[in-house]
């Protein structure tokens, strides 16, 4: 198993998941 190609994609659905997390509480911090 290629370590660096896991690490590749561990990142980038790190930064989805908290680029999801931001825009989530940005939306709920303008609605409310």
């Amino acid at each position: 198993m290629n370590f660096s190609v896991y690490w590749q994609h561990a990142d980038a659905v790190s930064k989805t998941l908290y680029f999801v997390l931001l825009a989530m509480s940005i939306a709920t911090w303008t609605i409310f």
